[in-house]
């Protein structure tokens, strides 16, 4: 660098001098890390580390973001080192934390359509049929083209690897298979190797066999943007039946711990997964074969407060709110006050059955029972004398509505009204809307059938439902009149739904106002919500309101301009206005509390291993040998904290149960095993049984 020395002034009719460069007295200069541009005079002068550029500005935010976490990570390895001096050092796992979306007619059909190529351009059976029956066929007829690209895939791990076992089981577990991503343009890397290994498995059997086979098994949900056997609970394919790169493929974190395992078959790590520069999860894990230690992160601003009852947050001044604070707020809640606001406002004082379900705004129900269904478990905590089954026993005689919102379930006539007229996104032909004016015409003239009357008088015949089974398709046609709104739910014989026809009228109110009071009755149900998980409940609307799929995104940036928030724990998280998480009336139940897999307090999982620092799975539908908590584990909330789960069953007219724990082994206070002996007599009590 130089410096220009500015020419003297001259005098009248004289040239100035010519400019002068001399060396720069500084031999070094301070550049910025990120661009290596010279810093200029003021930023020096200012002390800045970067040039101020927006790029750079970002990058070292996301460097100081990388030490914050560097500096946590070290924190938590010496704490855990003092009871576990064996521990090797530290992984860093990426979380694929995807929104679950319904697998499409479109996606089925562009897999069975790559299964037919495989098979056809296999010389063996070069001359045979390209068909594959498809064990869910569509009504409409679909014929999709679907080229094959060059495989583009991850590199595979080294040789030898085997990551269903061990360290890099339970990172996988951990990190919920970012990898998995890989398999969506590649149709889960599922070639003619795969379909032959499966025949060679399979005596008797041949491609075609193997190609229904996978079809049949793609699960009706899986990872947004990824692969379609990709499942909330990880793949949908046993580790036989997964292609070679999927059983192979090792990320970083997997081979540093294949590595140490190689050195030391009982090596143990500290897997830490963050996201967004925070810290999500942290578990140690060995292979050794032992379940993971899952660690709860520490917070000192949270431990703080905790110690402390009496310490107030201090408000921001006047007019100004401090960083990552909404002015609207008046205390920054703590993760922990955060935790307490979620469980008091769902656990509220038990009331009657159309006040519970207004106050709650959804509903989720499952078919399931074990020991009750799952709408039966979430009301028996906030109904006054609730017994199973009170809900399709009452249902005749109140203001709500079985229909699809965000999930299935039930909901206030008034909300379901927002979501009608419903234009769904499957368009039926000509001769299925007569079938469906048929039928509606024989439920009026009737007033309320049972799905049996209606394949009586039709004759619709059968069809192959989305588990592979055989249904009627008049129960089928019900289903798809019943979500366009020609027809209600009457009320239920036996969990079977009877139909009788729509009583209300469309909503006349306009689209966004509608969606509006939608995103409020999500809020409603499930807030305090991290941004994310708002985010991913307004997309599932396209599921109600089908219709108005363009107006999500608009809809959510007029829920996050009217929510109060605030940013906790590197999060942002919303819940509604004139709430207050910070106050000091929510306190959690000092009684037990098992809870459904759907209750609102433990639905969101994102929220939930934020609150409780582990991850719960819903693992009904999770073959039996690779469930970790059992086919229909009731997350157990204690004083404020879900310490564990519990299994129950009812056969034989007597309540018994199982029960796990994070820790391991129950708390030793006495009190607890009475607190569980009187959630147990709840139970009993809610069942009908000893």
């Amino acid at each position: 660098m130089t410096l220009a020395l500015a020419p003297p002034h001259c005098a009248a009719g004289r040239q100035a001098p010519p400019t002068v460069l001399l060396p720069s007295p500084r031999s070094t200069l301070r550049r910025c890390p990120h661009c290596h541009r010279p810093l200029d005079a003021l930023a020096r002068q200012r002390g800045a580390l970067h040039c101020g550029q927006a790029s750079c500005r970002h990058r070292e935010a996301g460097r100081h973001r990388r030490q914050a976490l560097d500096r946590q990570a070290a924190t938590l390895l010496a704490r855990l080192r003092v009871r576990r001096p064996g521990l090797a050092g530290v992984v860093w796992l990426s979380p694929a934390a995807r929104a679950l979306v319904t697998l499409s007619a479109a996606e089925r059909e562009g897999m069975r359509a790559h299964l037919a190529q495989v098979i056809a351009s296999e010389p063996a059976t070069a001359t045979a049929t390209a068909t594959v029956p498809d064990p869910d066929p569509d009504p409409i007829t679909m014929t999709v083209t679907v080229p094959v690209p060059a495989p583009q895939r991850p590199p595979d791990a080294p040789a030898g690897s085997d990551h269903d076992h061990g360290l890099g089981r339970h990172l996988c577990a951990q990190c919920g298979g970012r990898c998995c991503q890989f398999g969506a343009a590649q149709h889960a890397f599922v070639d003619a190797a795969v379909l032959t290994r499966w025949v060679a498995a399979h005596a008797g059997s041949g491609l075609a066999d193997a190609a229904a086979a996978y079809l049949a098994r793609l699960p009706p949900q899986h990872g947004e943007d990824s692969c379609l056997y990709h499942t909330a609970s990880g793949c949908a394919l046993a580790a036989d039946e997964r292609a070679d790169v999927c059983n192979r493929h090792a990320c970083e974190a997997l081979q540093t711990a294949e590595a140490l395992g190689a050195a030391d078959p009982g090596a143990a790590l500290l897997a830490l997964t963050a996201a967004q520069g925070t810290l999500q999860a942290a578990a140690v894990v060995d292979g050794r074969g032992r379940q993971p230690e899952v660690v709860r992160p520490s917070d000192d601003r949270d431990r703080t407060r905790d110690d402390d009852p009496t310490e107030k947050a201090r408000p921001a001044p006047p007019g100004r709110g401090r960083r990552g604070h909404d002015a609207r707020v008046p205390h920054v809640p703590t993760l922990t006050q955060l935790r307490d606001h979620a469980i008091a406002r769902s656990l509220f004082r038990p009331t009657t059955l159309p006040k519970a379900i207004e106050r709650l705004g959804f509903l989720q129900a499952d078919p399931l029972r074990a020991p009750a269904r799952a709408q039966d478990l979430t009301l028996r905590h906030r109904v006054a004398g609730y017994r199973a089954g009170d809900l399709d026993r009452r249902y005749p005689r109140l203001a709500v509505e079985e229909d699809f919102f965000v999930n299935y379930g039930y909901l206030p006539r008034a909300t379901q009204a927002l979501m009608h007229p419903r234009t769904a996104r499957l368009v039926w032909d000509a001769a299925r809307e007569a079938q469906a004016a048929a039928v509606l015409d024989f439920v009026r003239e009737r007033g309320t059938v049972h799905p049996r009357e209606v394949d009586a008088r039709f004759s619709h015949g059968q069809v192959t439902n989305w588990f592979g089974g055989r249904s009627r398709a008049s129960t089928e046609l019900l289903d798809g009149m019943h979500y366009r709104g020609l027809l209600r739910v009457a009320r239920r014989e036996g969990g079977v739904r009877l139909y009788a026809p729509r009583l209300a009228p469309p909503s006349d109110v306009d689209p966004d106002t509608a969606m509006d009071r939608l995103v409020d009755v999500i809020v409603q149900t499930y807030a305090p919500l991290p941004a994310r998980s708002l985010g991913e409940l307004v997309s599932h609307l396209r599921g109600g309101a089908p219709q108005w799929a363009g107006r999500r995104v608009a809809a959510l940036e007029r829920a996050r301009a009217r929510l109060a928030s605030a940013e906790v724990g590197g999060m942002r998280w919303f819940w509604p206005a004139g709430e207050n998480p910070a106050s000091r009336r929510h306190r959690p139940p000092e009684d037990l509390r098992l809870l459904a897999p759907f209750d609102p307090v433990v639905w969101d999982r994102r929220r939930f291993e934020c609150f409780w620092g582990w991850a719960y799975r819903f693992e009904a539908y999770v073959p039996a040998h690779r469930r970790e908590r059992g086919h229909y584990a009731l997350p157990m909330l204690w004083r404020g904290e879900v310490i564990g789960w519990g299994n129950l069953s009812a056969a034989g007219g007597r309540l018994d149960g199982q029960f796990g724990y994070v820790a391991g082994r129950p708390p030793g206070d006495p009190v607890f095993r009475r607190a569980l002996e009187e959630e147990m007599g709840r139970l009993a009590a809610f069942l009908g049984v000893a």
